[in-house]
């Protein structure tokens, strides 16, 4: 087995410990119009959050590229205000995560059934509410697998659409 620790990215507008959303169509457009359309009207994405939408299904669809599939496997664990304490059934959180595992892009129409098309092609998929102090009100983890290959993702949304990879654990079985 091999083991891949990677760092947190960075992106040429945002601080080196978060990742911003740059995934809008608004990112094409020239000079500061997007910084200042995004800082007014927010990001675009699933659902009516970006803590507790857009972030997580960003975090997804990042996972979903390091694992290089859609997983047959899913783990979401969604702490404090993303379970038991918070927000997450009412904005959509696990529907955005699902939605991005499978490869929907973020303004399709089908999100909403993202669910139960997991379900239908046979991903097995679990979700834990947590209620813990010790980690942060906006923090979830993700573990997937496709085949022989296990990736462990660990994030904090941190407002506006961003997040924060904390830690990220992949390993695939050597052939």
């Amino acid at each position: 087995m091999s083991r891949i620790n990677s760092s947190v990215q960075k992106d040429s507008d945002c601080s080196s410990s978060v990742t911003c959303n740059n995934e809008d169509p608004g990112s094409r457009e020239p000079g500061n119009l997007f910084r200042i359309t995004r800082n007014i009207v927010g990001p675009i994405g699933p659902g009516p959050s970006s803590s507790h939408t857009i972030a997580p299904y960003l975090v997804a669809k990042e996972a979903r590229s390091r694992l290089g599939d859609t997983p047959d496997d899913i783990l979401i664990l969604a702490y404090n205000s993303f379970g038991l304490a918070g927000d997450g059934d009412g904005h959509g959180t696990v529907m955005a995560i699902l939605a991005a595992l499978l490869g929907f892009d973020v303004g399709d129409p089908m999100i909403p059934q993202a669910e139960a098309l997991a379900k239908k092609l046979g991903i097995k998929k679990n979700v834990l509410k947590v209620l813990d102090p010790n980690f942060d009100e906006n923090y979830f983890e993700l573990k997937i697998k496709h085949g022989d290959t296990r990736l462990e993702l660990s994030a904090v949304s941190v407002g506006g659409g961003n997040y924060r990879i904390v830690a990220e654990n992949i390993t695939r079985k050597a052939a």
